[in-house]
């Protein structure tokens, strides 16, 4: 009899937690296709069983990385073509397989949100390992699946050319709450004319001011069909190096322009008209032109940093480090309070996606 195709799941080290949940979940949904699973030796000890004609293999993995190297060796060996391999524990096989392998990454260490955090020695030494492990065997995915766009973003960042889906995987009972809440009004919303919003920013090119980072986030805005006006007061040259060094080509953001240096005078009238003061900046003294748009009445959007709180209370706040910090705060000027439109995908959603990947590839194959 041949075997049968199905979902072969990898789950060693998801024992507590919010991993512990969604795998739950998940795993009650897989009953049906799941053919072999990989379990750490701490989960939890209710049973799992498929339901169907077979029952999955269940294998318990010992917490140690050759054993765990090995469990998962032998899973992706073992699997054909037509058959899924979902690694939901972020760590992809170290060898090819046959079978269609895609990886849930929700671990942020892997993309650097770790940095500056200081950890216990052992802790710091298996996520070493795991890095090492992930872009030792990333190649061998073909796919990365991920739970926000923030992952999706730092996954291409980190693995250009790689296809990398956004699941938001939640548990039965918070989609149930989720879907509960009241649909958020996009009517009001619907008219909103970015193109009457100019946005200044009186600053020269030293690093600190960090017009590379508001570039990228204006392209962001244009990416999402929004184009509100940035003008800035650099040199020519300058705003060419600005774009150089945000990755653009000059005139890629079409709402950007500078009108290079600007007497004192002119800034105080440009300032005075203008929607508001953006004010990206990583590290002030004093912060100057914060002032001047207290002393004027206008508007501020500004990094969440001490030296902006020193000097004003800006009307909109956002992390200066990050382009779709800076881009949701403009949002949030123009547009009124956000509320966050939550998509989610039910665990039984996710199983349907991952079967129906698998079967579109080995058409293509």
């Amino acid at each position: 009899m041949a075997q049968r195709a199905g979902l072969m799941i990898s789950g060693f080290g998801i024992h507590v937690g919010g991993g512990l949940v969604l795998f739950r979940s998940l795993l009650a949904a897989s009953q049906t296709f799941a053919r072999h699973v990989l379990l750490d030796e701490r989960f939890p000890t209710e049973d799992f069983a498929g339901s169907g004609e077979a029952q999955p293999t269940v294998e318990r993995v010992r917490r140690s990385f050759v054993a765990r190297a090995l469990s998962l060796y032998r899973l992706a060996s073992s699997a054909r073509p037509g058959d899924t391999v979902l690694c939901f524990n972020n760590l992809p096989p170290l060898t090819r397989s046959q079978g269609f392998v895609v990886v849930f990454v929700h671990a942020p260490h892997f993309f650097g949100a770790h940095a500056g955090i200081r950890y216990p020695f052992q802790v710091s030494l298996r996520l070493g390992i795991e890095r090492l492990w992930f872009r030792c065997g990333a190649r061998n995915a073909d796919e990365f699946w991920v739970q926000t766009n923030t992952m999706a973003g730092l996954l291409r960042q980190a693995r250009p050319g790689a296809t990398v889906r956004v699941v938001p995987l939640v548990d039965d009972s918070l989609q149930a709450l989720l879907q509960d809440r009241v649909p958020r009004d996009r009517g009001a919303r619907a008219h909103v004319d970015y193109r009457k919003h100019e946005f200044f920013y009186p600053a020269d090119a030293v690093g600190h001011k960090n017009h590379p980072q508001l570039l990228r986030a204006w392209k962001m805005l244009e990416e999402e069909g929004k184009f509100p006006r940035l003008v800035l007061t650099l040199r020519d040259e300058e705003f060419s190096e600005v774009h150089r060094l945000a990755g653009m080509k000059p005139g890629e953001v079409v709402g950007a322009s500078s009108v290079g240096r600007l007497p004192r005078a002119a800034v105080l009238e440009r300032l005075r008209h203008c929607s508001a003061l953006v004010f990206p900046s990583l590290a002030e003294t004093y912060g100057l032109p914060m002032l001047e748009a207290v002393a004027l009445g206008v508007p501020i959007i500004a990094s969440e940093r001490e030296f902006v709180r020193d000097v004003c209370q800006p009307s909109q706040s956002f992390d200066p480090t990050s382009a779709r910090s800076i881009a949701r705060a403009i949002t949030r000027f123009v547009e009124g309070p956000e509320q966050t439109d939550v998509e989610v995908c039910s665990a039984e959603d996710f199983v349907g996606r991952l079967i129906g990947a698998g079967q579109a590839r080995q058409r293509l194959s």
